[in-house]
């Protein structure tokens, strides 16, 4: 989703955890194209 202050998702990737988190511009969703990638 977006980012505020601090992208707390990014903390949690790893095994056992998230695959991956992907950041946007601030209150708003990230492109297709990075999610896609």
């Amino acid at each position: 989703g977006g980012s505020g202050h601090e992208p707390a998702q990014s903390g949690f990737v790893g095994a056992g955890m998230l695959s991956a988190a992907i950041c946007g511009d601030i209150f708003t969703s990230p492109p297709v194209d990075s999610i896609l990638a």
